[in-house]
């Protein structure tokens, strides 16, 4: 792949970086416990894939539209859902490995990218009611993308993702999270009511 370097400045970060999570991420990295219930990506029986949250089918995102999270610099063609578009097979060059990710921070003439989840953003307190379940999700999120960016030489900067609806495991998965190696926190401006 080839970039032109869109920065030439010494230092440049970008701090709004957003990954694709792998698809297994919450299976392999959630709690025993909540693996039933893990977040997953099957296809349907006209092959498109459905994004199931808390053990159903998400609430608001159609069967085949998981491609749309790649879709920068894509047109409308490309993202139109079928069964050979995947979120998989569509994520762009840097958003699903760290080495990737590393390669396009060069290529960009950037110093660090500061990193967010995508699919992380959209599972909040409307697509999962239960805190436990929230906080697990949370947790496995950390876990994950604090081993995403071990090996970078701290070049990519996990931002850990904090679920507010039990605000005693909040603060201790923040300290958890930080001891591990996340450079700060975020959290979706909602909770269950």
């Amino acid at each position: 792949m080839t970039a032109q370097k869109r920065f030439s400045y010494p230092g440049a970060i970008d701090a709004d970086g957003h990954i694709l999570e792998p698809p297994d991420l919450w299976e392999k990295y959630i709690d025993p416990q909540y693996r039933d219930l893990a977040i997953r990506i099957r296809p349907n029986a006209d092959g498109l894939e459905v994004w199931e949250v808390a053990g159903r089918p998400s609430k608001f995102f159609r069967p085949g539209q998981l491609v749309q999270f790649g879709a920068m610099g894509k047109d409308e063609a490309e993202l139109t859902p079928h069964p050979d578009r995947t979120y998989l097979n569509t994520a762009p060059f840097g958003a699903m490995y760290p080495k990737e990710r590393l390669a396009l921070l060069d290529q960009e003439g950037l110093e660090k990218a500061v990193l967010y989840p995508s699919l992380g953003l959209a599972w909040g307190a409307e697509e999962v009611e239960d805190i436990g379940l929230q906080g697990a999700y949370a947790r496995a999120y950390n876990r994950w993308i604090i081993d995403f960016c071990a090996d970078s030489g701290g070049r990519l900067v996990p931002i850990a993702h904090i679920a507010m609806g039990d605000p005693q495991e909040a603060v201790r998965e923040l300290e958890r999270s930080v001891k591990a190696g996340a450079n700060g926190a975020f959290f979706l401006p909602f909770t269950p009511t």
